[in-house]
Order: structure tokens, then C-alpha cells, then sequence
């Protein structure tokens, strides 16, 4: 886009805006120096715009300074003053009916929860009721004088000649880039295009009909009660609290006060009478009734427990119950207390929640199980139900496997790339290889043994030595132990005890799917299994070796007992189950992740 559009654009987005100056030094001094009347004729002859609002002012010589501005403006006060001068205000706020928008304003700086005290003086200075005036501020159309149509029509025809130089420009771009559309100066250039073109067909009609638009504050009448807006805020925050087990405390109950005095027959409550048959209906088709709808019905009608007793000449429930059971104040003498809230009043499903210390937090059904997960539990874990989970500082996560839960909270990054996590009593380790942890075995001299994936399970790649009952090292021909060389070789009781948690023997299927994998693998190319020579003791407590082939136990299964035999050369080149006559064989284990 050329220099010269771009500063065209600019014109445009920005027309109207104008930089902001230090106040007027002769209205700051006028002020400071409690020269009201001086500083109220500086604005009122001077034509001085500025506002200056310091916390030495007060609000009545705020007004006669710089009249209903901030009435009419109430928003402004919280951008223009000092927190001083609004803080003295908002010790009279809500007093006067005068000032209804800024006492709503105020109001509206506030949570809803703390409104309590406007709400006290409106009632007692009977804003409410609607016998006031109130100015605002409304557009309205005058007559053109000959010289402003004239005006107008010129100013139509540079905003069309700046549409079509706009419209020019953008087709130019996206000739040469069909992408500029979309891009930062693309988008500002259409946005300006569409601006000027609102602009224009709304200046074209005020042309022909020779009228312009004039903003004038006109005095209109209360109709209704002027609150409205704001009583429908606090009747949204009731709403929603009414119907909570906790937190409908003493506060609460005089806001719903104040509500219900201001509000009268405009509130939007329901009446008695509909939660009556609300109950009815809900008893009468399933004979149970929602806790939550139970609350609501007495907290905004007390005794409409006695009132169905009468009509229906059975007890449903007790309103005082159904509070008091509620109204245990949540502080740090109740911190970590529970309770268990049912959903009806036949129970049905239910949600604990717990005291923090400050206020009643539901919990989820894992947290009821688990117990609460907030920052102060953050990466704790817990197993529940042979399931692994852990706290994340808002919620419990169920984590996959074993790893996640054993690595749980440790980063596994570029800075702890090799580190290794051991848990000698499972016989398993996690190593961080490229930013992820992945399982380990723990061997001989807690040395971890190797594992790789081959076909669709990851395997041990070397045989498993662990001295344990019913293992041992078979014999040379000189008798020497040959464990390092061969493997050690288990009984078949003493080979299920030795593959750690998340760890199995393999089975007649996996070893099916190795011998799958060897005979797609491309030609030429290793499946590194692990070249060992192979050993194994039969049941007569002969010591058998072997060169190229290796045994190893699976798991037993209807067939009887099994073993996998494998056929190596530079690599494994077939692999098979067998059968195994007798369980006093001892043969090698490799294990298997599960």
C-alpha cells in the first residue's frame, strides 16, 4: 500500500479523536485554592471543558462547579477523579433522587454481594418509588440551513471520492497479491471502506431531506421504578445463590430483604403459590423432590412447609431442617470439614463439599473419592481402583499407566535427558529419553535392562537376571556358572515372579506377532531382539546350550505350558512357541509391557 493511502486511512480511523492536555491551570489553581465561585464562572464563561476532581473537592462544590456532569455522565467520575473525591462520595451515594444514575454507577463498581448498603439508604430515602425526573441524553434531527446542505453535499462527494480511491487501491493490491485481503493492511483498508460507506449512506439521506443529527439532554419522566436494572443484577446474583447449599448466610438474607422492599410487585420471584404446585407436581409424579428446589421454596417462603402440610395432610419435609442442616459457617475452626449433600429427599445422587477455610467448595465425585486437589495438593497421586490418578492443583486426572503415575509431577525435558527413576522393590525404572519418560527394567546389580519396541510390543531385548529362589546359572562343560554368558534360567513358578508391575511374560500371541514382524521386516535390515546363545536345564537337571537358538517361558495358558524359541543368526530370523513338558524345566524369561 502506498504512503500516500495509508495516511488516508489513518484520517479517517482516527477522525474525531483529539489529545489529552494538562487541566487548566487557572480552574486547577481556582480549586485547590477553594475559589469555588471563581472556578465555577471559569467553566460557565470561559467555556472550560476540562474537569478537574481532586479529593480536596467535595461534592457539593463539585456541582456547583461543573453542575449535573457527572449525573449525566456517571461513568466519567471513575475515570476523571481522584479515588479520594469518589471515596468521599460514596459515603452520600443513593441519597438523592436526583442522582439515581451515579448512585447506579456506583453500585455497579461493586460485586453484587456488597451492595447492601445502597440498598439501605435507597430504601430509606425512597428512591424507588419513581416521583423524580431524570435527564438523558437522545439524538434527534434538525433542520439544514442552505449553507450546511451545501456543506453536506461537498462532504458526500469527498467521502465517495475516498471510496473509490480506497476501493482502487485495494483492487491494485490484490492484484499483485491475492492474499492481501486477509492481511493486517488488507483488513484496515476494507474497514475503512465499510466506515465510509455507513457514513455516507447516512449523510446521503440527511442531504434530501435536509436535516442533520443533534444530541440533546432532554428532561424525561419515571415511568417505572429507576432501579430496575440494577434490581435485576441482584435478582440474577439471588437467583443463583438461593438455590446453593452454603453461602445463603445472614448477608444474603438482607440483600433478599432489600430486594423484595424495593422490587414490590415488580419482582421476579415467583409467588408461594407456584412453588406450591411445583412440589405438588414433582411428589405427585415420582414422589421425590429436588433438594435444590426444596432450598429455594423455603428460603424465599419460610412456612411453605406448613402451608402444603395443610393443603396435602402429609409432611414432606421441614423448612427448619432443610436450612439449619445448611447454615454451618465455613471459617478455619471448620477447614477440611465435609458434607455430603443428596440431590432429593430420597436421596438419589449426592455432592460433597468441603470448608477451604473461607467458603464451601463442591467437590467433584473424584475429589469425594480422593479427596479434595487444590494448589496445596498439587502432583500428589493416589490409586483408586486400580486406577492411577493425580492432582494437578484443580482437579484429579486419571493418568494412563503406571509411568505417568510414577513420574507424576517430574518434567522430563532437555535438562533431564538420561534421568533415571528406580523403584528396586517393582524391579522397574523410568529413563527420560527425548522428552518423554519410558519404561525400564531393573536387572542384576539394579542395572537396567534393555527394552525396545518389535512389532506391536515393546520387549526386553536382554534375558532378565535376578537371583531369586528357583533360579540359576547353567553349567559349562567344566561346570563353571555361566549366567553372564548364556542367562539365568528359572522354574516356571520362579519365572511368573519375576517381570515387575506393568511387565508380563509374553505370550503364544506376541510371539506370533515377533515372527510376523521378522518376516516383513525389508531385507537385509536387523530386528535387535538381542544375540545371546542359548541355554536351558530339562527336567532331568540337564544343562542344554545352544548357538543360534534361544528359549524363553510364556505364559502358561489351555494348552499347557509353553515357551518361545527363537532362531538367530546376525539377527533373529524366525521366532515360534513350544510346547513345554515339565514345569522343573528351567529356561530364560524376557518379559513383555502390558
Amino acid at each position: 500500500m502506498s504512503q500516500k493511502t495509508l495516511c488516508l486511512v489513518a484520517t479517517v480511523l482516527f477522525a474525531g479523536t483529539f489529545s489529552l492536555a494538562a487541566v487548566h491551570s487557572g480552574l486547577k489553581d481556582a480549586i485547590d485554592n477553594h475559589d469555588i465561585q471563581k472556578a465555577a464562572n471559569l467553566v460557565k464563561n470561559m467555556h472550560i471543558t476540562d474537569i478537574y476532581c481532586p479529593g480536596t473537592l467535595s461534592w457539593a462544590d463539585a456541582q456547583k462547579v461543573y453542575g449535573d456532569f457527572f449525573i449525566e455522565n456517571p461513568k466519567k467520575m471513575a475515570t476523571l477523579c481522584d479515588a479520594d473525591f469518589i471515596s468521599a462520595y460514596d459515603k452520600i451515594a443513593c441519597t438523592n433522587k436526583n442522582e439515581i444514575s451515579l448512585c447506579m454507577e456506583r453500585m455497579r463498581t461493586l460485586p453484587t454481594s456488597e451492595w447492601q448498603t445502597y440498598l439501605t439508604r435507597i430504601q430509606e430515602n425512597k428512591l424507588h418509588l419513581g416521583t423524580g425526573t431524570y435527564r438523558a441524553t437522545e439524538t434527534t434531527k434538525e433542520k439544514m440551513s442552505s449553507s450546511e446542505k451545501k456543506e453536506c453535499s461537498n462532504a458526500l462527494k469527498a467521502q465517495k471520492m475516498l471510496i473509490t480511491q480506497y476501493t482502487n487501491e485495494l483492487k491494485k493490491e490484490t492484484d499483485q497479491d491475492a492474499n492481501f485481503p486477509s492481511t493486517v493492511a488488507g483488513a484496515k483498508l476494507q474497514g475503512s471502506i465499510d466506515s465510509l460507506n455507513a457514513l455516507v449512506a447516512n449523510n446521503e439521506k440527511n442531504c434530501l431531506a435536509g436535516v442533520k443529527d443533534v444530541e440533546k439532554v432532554v428532561t424525561k419522566k419515571i415511568t417505572k421504578n429507576p432501579l430496575s436494572p440494577a434490581l435485576h443484577v441482584l435478582y440474577k446474583y439471588l437467583e443463583g445463590i438461593i438455590k446453593q447449599p452454603f453461602g445463603f448466610n445472614d448477608k444474603n438474607k438482607q440483600l433478599l430483604a432489600s430486594y423484595r422492599h424495593l422490587a414490590g410487585n415488580e419482582t421476579e420471584f415467583a409467588e408461594e403459590n407456584v412453588y406450591v404446585e411445583k412440589i405438588a407436581k414433582a411428589y405427585s409424579e415420582s414422589a421425590d423432590i429436588e433438594s435444590s428446589l426444596i432450598l429455594e421454596s423455603c428460603r424465599l417462603y419460610p412456612q411453605i412447609d406448613k402451608k402444603i402440610q395443610m393443603q396435602f395432610e402429609v409432611e414432606l419435609f421441614s423448612c427448619k431442617e432443610a436450612t439449619e442442616k445448611y447454615d454451618v459457617e465455613c471459617n478455619q475452626w471448620a477447614k477440611e470439614l465435609k458434607i455430603e449433600v443428596a440431590s432429593s429427599i430420597r436421596g438419589g445422587n449426592s455432592i460433597s463439599y468441603k470448608c477451604d477455610g473461607v467458603n464451601w467448595v463442591a467437590l467433584s465425585a473424584m475429589e469425594g473419592e480422593l479427596g479434595s486437589c487444590d494448589k496445596e495438593r498439587k502432583n500428589s497421586k493416589k490409586i483408586h481402583e486400580n486406577n492411577y490418578y493425580g492432582c494437578n492443583g484443580k482437579k484429579w486426572e486419571k493418568l494412563p499407566s503406571e509411568i505417568e503415575y510414577a513420574t507424576y509431577g517430574k518434567p522430563c525435558n532437555k535438562s533431564s535427558e538420561d534421568k533415571t527413576i528406580k523403584n528396586v522393590k517393582k524391579n522397574v525404572a523410568f529413563v527420560c529419553k527425548s522428552g518423554k519418560w519410558r519404561y525400564r527394567m531393573i536387572g542384576k546389580n539394579q542395572e537396567l535392562v534393555q527394552s525396545r519396541q518389535i512389532g506391536n510390543r515393546i520387549w526386553n531385548v536382554e534375558y532378565v537376571d535376578l537371583n531369586i529362589p528357583n533360579s540359576f546359572c547353567p553349567a559349562g562343560g567344566g561346570k563353571e556358572k555361566k549366567c553372564p554368558e548364556y542367562s539365568r534360567l528359572y522354574l516356571y513358578d520362579a519365572a511368573k515372579e519375576v517381570c515387575p508391575d506393568g511387565w508380563s511374560l509374553p505370550t503364544m500371541d506376541d510371539v506370533n506377532n515377533l515372527n510376523e514382524t521378522m518376516a516383513n521386516r525389508v531385507q537385509g535390515s536387523k530386528t535387535h531382539f538381542g544375540k545371546y546363545p542359548g541355554a536351558f536345564r530339562d527336567d532331568k537337571g540337564v544343562d542344554k546350550q545352544f548357538e543360534n537358538v534361544n528359549y524363553f517361558w510364556l505364559k502358561d495358558d489351555e494348552d499347557g505350558l509353553l515357551a518361545g524359541k527363537t532362531f538367530v543368526k546376525d539377527s533373529v530370523e524366525k521366532a515360534a512357541p513350544i510346547a513345554v513338558e515339565e514345569a522343573s524345566w528351567g529356561l530364560p524369561v524376557r518379559c513383555v509391557k502390558e
